[in-house]
């Protein structure tokens, strides 16, 4: 017989049941005065397997017990021999946590993480020669069975300890500080958990637990829900040797996670309490020794609880303040805004605080000047350009209100025309008719003139006149004629009137390229600081949130509070800052947070 090599298996003959399935621990060798040589061997169940292998830091985020256990179980049983192998059977437990590893054994892992948690039983069962790890609600049944003075009992302690009672609890986990952990964030602000029945019968009693394994709010408040509901009534343990009657075929077996009725009229005691730890003798079966409790816990399980917790502190993560800060400058203008990536690792835990710091400054640049090659450039390209349109109209171009006008005026004078040297006379018509005309009447004469046209005009003649010439009367003697003007003056007389000038639709245009040759040159760089305007309507935003109450007048700064918009670890926030006009800003973005170092 070796320790942990040699495997024990119990059964009951009455049906074959596998009672117990584990191996052989330390084994104490002894040899008595009376020549006996005696071997004490103590066995642990199956369970115990799971302590050969241990986790290392695995992070289960929102998952259940049956994907919990299935992993943890897939990485024990690739590590050990087919005889210490676990596969999952039934869970009855499905509520989804987060959870995180460290190095823990197996079993520490999921009696600490898993069922000090979220409550419920654990058992290893053997079916058909494999072992399978359950996770019930709760193990064994209310049979009625009694262990009653005068019937069954033979002995009995019983332990009432009021003292860790509470109806109100504070819940803390990882961290410390201000960075320690609480349930404010799932629980509606509050730090506590209250049981309202148990406060109307004993008042308000507040305890405070701390588990430093856990990382996560709703787990942590989880824990602390579990943690009150065991602990909201007092605690009454007893301890009791009975005598077990089913093995005589009388009442119901008492196994391990039973409720049991306790009766002794002499201590005035009747509690239903659950069979928590059961100690058989083989040699003696119907001798059990029992330990049974109001409560769910059993103390080995505390005690396992605690061991493994110290070995697993040692090993935990230690967390520090970080503080990083994220100084920042540029100018800024209506199309180009500037943007500052914020990248928070995913070992933050808590975000403590994030401030913004900025200032408005004037654009600024460092030189002026650049440097050419010369060539010859076309400003304009060889095309018909119309230059202007018109659609046409009449226009006004003057008006006059009408007047008199004086052209020219003369004194008057007298002026010889022309003279002559002797008798003359001048040719006036020509008769065209013959007619005898008496003396005592008037007869018309017809003539023509020169140019043919007939002439009537009467004459006093009693002649013939035809074909003959009419001249004027003659005169004898030099003569000369003369003209004689009087003075008079000319007018011109213009009414009112206006001239107006139709211009109809038409357009201008223009066919021309222009040409410049620039020679090569340089143009020399100045250097200095140049400023120019302040930004104006500045806007921050995060992610493309607009941070309400942002006022920067020329010249001022603002110090902000902006943790709201940026908390959650493992994520990369923008943060953008915009403006109307040409500008320059400068700040600092400062995060201060509780970090986890893995």
């Amino acid at each position: 017989m070796f320790g942990l090599s040699t495997k024990v298996k119990v059964i009951d003959t009455r049906d074959n049941s596998v009672v117990f399935s584990g191996r052989v621990i330390p084994i104490t060798d002894s040899m008595e005065t009376d020549g006996k040589f005696i071997k004490d061997v103590e066995c642990e169940s199956a369970m115990s397997y799971l302590n050969d292998t241990r986790t290392r830091r695995y992070h289960y985020q929102d998952q259940t017990p049956s994907q919990i256990l299935t992993d943890l179980l897939t990485k024990h049983n690739s590590k050990v021999d087919d005889i210490r192998k676990i596969q999952l059977g039934t869970v009855e437990i499905t509520q989804s946590i987060t959870i995180d590893t460290n190095y823990e054994t197996t079993l520490n892992a999921i009696i600490t993480k898993l069922h000090n948690i979220l409550g419920g039983d654990l058992q290893v069962r053997e079916t058909a020669g494999v072992l399978y790890l359950d996770y019930l609600q709760q193990i064994g049944n209310n049979n009625g069975v009694q262990i009653r003075l005068g019937y069954n009992q033979k002995r009995l302690v019983k332990d009432y300890d009021p003292n860790d009672l509470i109806t109100t609890l504070i819940p803390l986990g990882y961290g410390e500080g201000i960075n320690q952990l609480t349930i404010k964030s799932v629980n509606g602000g509050l730090d506590y958990l209250e049981n309202t029945t148990a406060i109307s019968k004993y008042g308000t009693i507040e305890g405070q637990e701390t588990n430093k394994d856990i990382q996560n709010a709703n787990t942590l408040k989880i824990w602390g829900q579990n943690l009150l509901d065991q602990n909201c009534q007092e605690k009454v343990t007893v301890k009791c040797d009975m005598l077990d009657l089913s093995t005589l075929g009388i009442d119901q077996q008492l196994n391990l996670g039973d409720t049991a009725n306790i009766i002794n009229s002499v201590m005035d005691f009747n509690v239903n309490a659950r069979v928590i730890e059961k100690e058989t003798d083989l040699l003696s079966s119907q001798n059990p020794k029992l330990t049974l409790d109001t409560r769910k816990n059993s103390m080995s399980d505390q005690i396992t609880e605690l061991k493994q917790r110290t070995a697993s502190l040692q090993n935990a993560p230690q967390g520090n303040t970080f503080l990083n800060s994220i100084p920042f400058n540029g100018n800024m203008d209506e199309s180009h805004s500037i943007k500052i990536p914020i990248w928070l690792s995913p070992d933050i835990l808590y975000v403590n605080r994030v401030r913004l710091f900025i200032e408005s400054q004037k654009f600024r640049a460092y030189e002026k000047g650049m440097a050419g090659g010369g060539g010859t450039t076309t400003t304009t390209g060889s095309s018909s350009k119309t230059t202007s349109d018109s659609g046409g109209q009449s226009t006004q171009t003057s008006s006059s209100g009408g007047s008199s006008t004086q052209t020219s005026s003369s004194a008057g004078q007298s002026t010889q025309t022309s003279a002559a040297g002797g008798d003359h006379k001048h040719v006036m018509f020509y008769a065209t008719s013959d007619m005898s005309i008496s003396p005592v009447s008037h007869s018309v004469l017809t003539c023509s003139d020169s140019d043919g046209n007939g002439i009537d005009f009467n004459v006093d003649a009693a002649s013939s006149a035809a074909g003959k010439n009419l001249y004027t009367m003659g005169s004898s003697g030099t003569h000369s004629h003369s003209v004689t003007t009087p003075s008079h003056t000319h007018s011109v007389t213009i009414p009112a009137h206006t001239h107006d000038v139709s211009i109809p639709a038409h357009s201008h245009g223009m066919d021309h390229t222009h040409s410049i040759s620039i020679p090569d040159h340089t143009h020399e760089i100045q250097y200095g600081i140049f400023e120019d305007t302040y930004p104006a309507e500045v806007q921050v935003k995060i992610n493309n949130t607009v941070i309400p109450g942002i006022n920067l007048t020329d010249g001022s700064s603002l110090d902000i509070e902006i943790s709201q918009y940026i908390g959650e670890a493992g994520q990369t926030y923008t943060l953008e800052i915009t403006s109307s006009q040409r500008g320059r800003v400068s700040g600092i973005v400062d995060i201060q947070a509780f970090i986890q170092t893995k």
